[in-house]
């Protein structure tokens, strides 16, 4: 069995590496780490809708072509096109953002400011049709259970868990047990942080807000992120570090701040550990270097072996997701499993190893309850998603959907049900995976078996799931 040393330690460090948000990694040449500063601190009028039945798509818009995109924004709110189309372009429009969203890390990291400054413009031109449709009082009628109209801010009682569904009307909140709870028209889902936990939620307007189970109204949140532990992950403007352009991230708790701007983030299931980690380039092949994760119960640090970050922790099981050499020279994302100051043993690769190159690399990890399983969310070719179920003993992994990888449909791990299953999200749609048979926000038990609870047809956009933090 293959062996990784990895090392607890109490003292608080962070470290400063290049920028990017968890998925593939930036350019970077600098691959000693450096300490960032420590911080201590102290502590509505209702319209009468016109039906429309079925929705039309124009074709994709590129996003380099911006000039149609907002020549078409233009024309609508203009009035040179019906809003029936109005609510076609919108609902691409979305979807565009957030394949768009996907594969921004994909583009070297001197070209990032560029591509986010047209994705403040496309986000521009999604919120004016979005404007425009409600002002003309159109709502979209798809063949997706939508329930009633809620209020923001005076919500019914939310379940303590259950999955928030962006859709082409707002975003639907549905129970575990299938029940349709309602939906908030014309809010979307930012994209920012998929785990589960607090829901944050962006209107019409631009202005965002969280949604949490115990609370009944949305909670106004300015670029905030809530993490376990009252922590929070704050998203910043664009700043210049040692000449390079980094989005501002800063990570508060409880009398301690890190400012890790240029560092890549990322946040374990559970949001209880942050890791800081930054690339290096080993003659021509970038790969994940020197990282610190950081507790967010007190700010103190478990350092981890160069190229690996904190996916998950549960008891005293760390799960650390590592992109270092496989048998074949490559270096690709495999699953660790430590405990206390223990050898770290391999838990399973992605399903990339089975390919001469890699294509692929771990998003997410989220342990069972009882910790005998993950579901783990794997980005592949064209940032395709695939959900997994794994087994911790035995290094086995198996997907909800398809016989085969390579023609599986998308599929989300949305996170774990009370009972022990898994809730997975099938999509829908033929962007670059083949459409699910079934698609929607499924249960499945440890034997396979599924039950869907919520149907969301082809016209799914993005889903994550609501549950307290610990």
């Amino acid at each position: 069995m293959r062996t990784l040393r990895l090392t607890l330690v109490t003292f608080a460090v962070v470290v400063s590496g290049c920028s990017g948000n968890g998925d593939t990694p930036p350019a970077s040449t600098d691959s000693a780490p450096t300490t960032a500063t420590v911080t201590t601190t102290t502590s509505s009028t209702t319209t009468t809708a016109a039906p429309v039945t079925t929705i039309t798509r124009p074709p994709a818009l590129p996003l380099d072509n911006l000039d149609v995109i907002a020549g078409n924004a233009n024309a609508v709110l203009t009035g040179a096109l019906d809003y029936h189309r109005l609510a076609a372009e919108l609902a691409e429009l979305n979807r565009l953002a957030v394949s768009t969203e996907r594969s921004l890390d994909d583009i070297p990291t001197d070209d990032q400011p560029e591509i986010e400054r047209r994705l403040v413009l496309l986000e521009d031109i999604r919120r004016r049709l979005a404007n425009a449709l409600a002002t003309a009082g159109l709502e979209l009628q798809p063949d997706i259970e939508i329930g009633p109209e809620l209020d923001p801010f005076a919500l019914p009682g939310l379940p303590a868990q259950g999955v928030a569904v962006e859709t082409v009307v707002g975003t639907v909140l549905v129970a575990l047990d299938g029940e349709v709870l309602g939906h908030l028209p014309g809010f979307s889902i930012d994209y920012h942080l998929r785990l589960p936990g607090p829901v944050k939620l962006i209107d019409r307007l631009g202005d965002e807000y969280v949604l949490t189970p115990d609370s009944d109204a949305l909670v106004p949140s300015d670029d905030r992120i809530p993490l376990a532990n009252g922590a929070e992950y704050v998203l910043g403007e664009i700043v210049t570090v040692d000449d390079t352009e980094f989005r501002q991230r800063t990570l508060i708790g409880n009398g301690w701040t890190y400012d890790l701007t240029d560092a890549e983030m990322l946040v374990s299931g559970g949001r209880t550990v942050v890791t800081a980690r930054h690339w290096i380039d080993k003659d021509g092949d970038l790969q994940a270097g020197h990282a610190h994760a950081i507790d967010t119960i007190d700010g103190t640090s478990l350092v981890t072996h160069d190229g690996c970050w904190i996916g998950a922790v549960h008891g005293d099981s760390v799960y650390q997701v590592c992109r270092l050499p496989a048998e074949d020279g490559q270096s690709r994302d495999q699953v660790f499993v430590t405990t206390a100051d223990g050898p770290a043993e391999l838990v399973t690769f992605g399903p990339d190893v089975e390919y001469p190159l890699p294509i692929g690399h771990w998003r997410s990890i989220l342990a069972s309850a009882d910790g005998t399983e993950l579901l783990g969310q794997w980005s592949g070719e064209c940032e395709i998603p695939t959900a997994f179920r794994i087994n911790v003993d035995e290094g086995s992994r198996e997907m909800f959907a398809g016989d085969l990888y390579e023609s599986a449909p998308a599929s989300y791990a949305l996170g774990w049900a009370p009972s022990g299953e898994a809730v997975v999200l099938l999509e829908g749609g033929e962007l670059c995976a083949e459409a699910a048979e079934e698609p929607g926000v499924h249960l499945f038990s440890a034997s396979g078996a599924s039950t869907r609870i919520y149907d969301t047809g082809p016209h799914f956009l993005f889903a994550q799931m609501w549950q307290p933090l610990d």
